[in-house]
C-alpha cells in the first residue's frame, strides 16, 4: 500500500511503513504519481505530479510537505499552515481525496450521487490506496445488491464503529 514518506536529509523523502508525530511527510499515491498539495482546486484538494525513484522523492516544493500528528485513536492528521487533512478513522472527507484517485475510480464514482457519509467511514482505511479500495468495494456492492441495501449495510457498520469502537472525528 501507499504510505506517507519521511525525510532523510534536507529535501529527500523515503518511503516508510512507520510515522511519528511531528514528522515532515509527503502523502503520495504511487498509482497515479500524485502527491497531496496544500491547496484546493474548487471543492477538492489538489494533487501535484511527482516522481519517486529508488523509493524516494527529492523535492524542494513545500506545497507537498505536511506535518504528521498522531490522534488519540491511533490515526494521523496532516497539517500544512491552516490546512488539515485527516487520512484515517472518521475524520476523513471523501471529497478531499477525489483528485488523488486513480482515473478509473474517478469515472466510476461519478456515476453515483454521493451520500451523507463516505463508505470508508465503515472500513476506516489508513492509506490512500486503502481509501480507494474502500470506495471500489462500496461501488461493487451497489452494483451487486443495489443502492438501498448497500447503504443500509454501510450505515449499520458506521453506527457500530461509532458506538462500539468509539470512532470519532477530531
Amino acid at each position: 500500500p501507499t504510505t506517507p514518506t519521511q525525510p532523510v536529509t534536507g529535501n529527500e523523502y523515503v518511503l516508510t511503513d512507520s510515522l511519528s508525530s511531528g514528522a515532515k511527510v509527503i502523502l503520495y499515491n504511487k498509482g497515479n504519481g500524485k502527491a497531496v498539495m496544500g491547496e484546493m482546486t474548487g471543492y477538492y484538494v489538489a494533487g501535484a505530479d511527482v516522481t519517486a525513484a529508488n523509493n524516494k522523492i527529492i523535492t524542494s516544493d513545500t506545497s507537498i510537505i505536511w506535518t504528521a500528528t498522531k490522534n488519540s485513536d491511533g490515526s494521523y492528521k496532516f497539517t500544512q499552515g491552516s490546512t488539515t487533512l485527516g487520512v484515517a478513522s472518521s475524520e476523513s472527507n471523501g471529497k478531499t481525496y477525489y483528485n488523488l484517485y486513480d482515473e478509473d475510480l474517478k469515472i466510476e464514482r461519478l456515476k453515483y450521487k454521493p451520500g451523507l457519509l463516505p463508505p470508508f467511514y465503515a472500513d476506516n482505511p489508513i492509506t490512500l490506496d486503502d481509501i480507494q479500495n474502500s470506495e471500489r468495494k462500496y461501488l461493487r456492492s451497489v452494483m451487486e445488491k443495489g443502492l438501498k441495501n448497500t447503504d443500509r449495510e454501510y450505515l449499520k457498520k458506521i453506527i457500530y464503529n461509532i458506538i462500539f469502537k468509539h470512532r470519532r472525528s477530531e
